[in-house]
């Protein structure tokens, strides 16, 4: 991100140009970081307690809801810093503030979704834990 001037510049004095930095640190964190532990976790625990996994719809849905939060908010965090810097080059603070509240409401809605998949994960790990009926759910 700092190899061009230009951005770097955009990034670093403009009122909410910062937001592009942080769309950054969630795309790296939540994108590899999170993702890498929920794979591990998925990958190890089954092993330790000798049983499989025990939803794997949920694994499914944990996937899928948590990239699309995560997708929301990089998307949301890069326009609202984008909007919000050339906002603040022409227009008052006020206005810059009014351009981004929205979009940052609207990244909390995906934030929500990244948390309720980490709560789906955290229940089915639980569950394969702690172990169930002797009806195995797979589907």
């Amino acid at each position: 991100m700092g190899g061009i001037s230009d951005f770097r510049h955009f990034v670093d004095s403009r009122v909410h140009g910062d937001l592009i930095v942080r769309a950054h640190t969630h795309i790296n964190l939540l994108g590899w970081v999170e993702m890498a532990i929920f794979a591990g976790v998925y990958y190890i625990v089954p092993r330790l307690v000798r049983r499989p996994i025990y939803s794997m719809a949920l694994v499914k849905a944990h996937f899928w809801v948590h990239n699309i939060g995560l997708v929301g908010m990089v998307l949301l965090f890069s326009i609202a810093g984008y909007l919000g810097g050339n906002a603040s080059y022409h227009e008052s603070l006020e206005a810059a503030e009014a351009v981004v509240t929205p979009l940052l409401a609207a990244m909390g809605i995906f934030g929500t979704l990244v948390l309720l998949a980490n709560i789906i994960w955290a229940y089915n790990v639980f569950r394969t834990c702690a172990g169930w009926e002797k009806v195995h759910v797979t589907e």
